[in-house]
């Protein structure tokens, strides 16, 4: 019976039931796979992933248009104006996981196989829209 009356609590801070259109009910984990197959799967054309061969060509940075992700799912590009700081992070880990996932598995000294390290990886947002002037973000 050990370990069993201990009386540890268990829990899980997934809501079961999210409301539609809650922010607060977004979970991190649920951003982080849109981020995923955002980049594995965006098609400009029939068979051309752009952002998963700019990743394999430049794995230390990618360059991401917002309308594209706007035409992926409409609710990334709101989440990353709403909170910049809470989801460039998850987006960057998307994109180092992604980029591990694309590397072949390779041999190391030894000759054994080595699973890929997820590396790093700076997202950089680019959008066709009219820029505003600091100052009159304000106003």
């Amino acid at each position: 019976m050990s370990g069993w009356d201990e009386g540890a609590v268990y829990f899980s801070d997934q809501p079961q039931f999210p409301e539609a259109g809650d922010a607060a009910a977004v979970s991190p984990h649920a951003v982080l796979t849109k981020f995923k197959e955002f980049i594995r799967n965006f098609e400009i054309e029939q068979n051309c992933f752009p952002y998963r061969e700019a990743l394999l060509d430049n794995p230390k940075r990618l360059l991401v248009h917002l309308e594209d992700l706007l035409a992926f799912d409409s609710d990334l590009p709101s989440l990353i104006r709403s909170a910049p700081a809470d989801y460039l992070p998850v987006f960057e880990k998307a994109a180092g996981e992604v980029l591990a996932g694309l590397k072949m598995r390779e041999a190391n000294d030894g000759g054994e196989m080595e699973e890929p390290i997820s590396k790093d990886v700076q997202i950089l947002l680019t959008s066709r829209e009219d820029p505003v002037s600091m100052r009159l973000l304000g106003v």
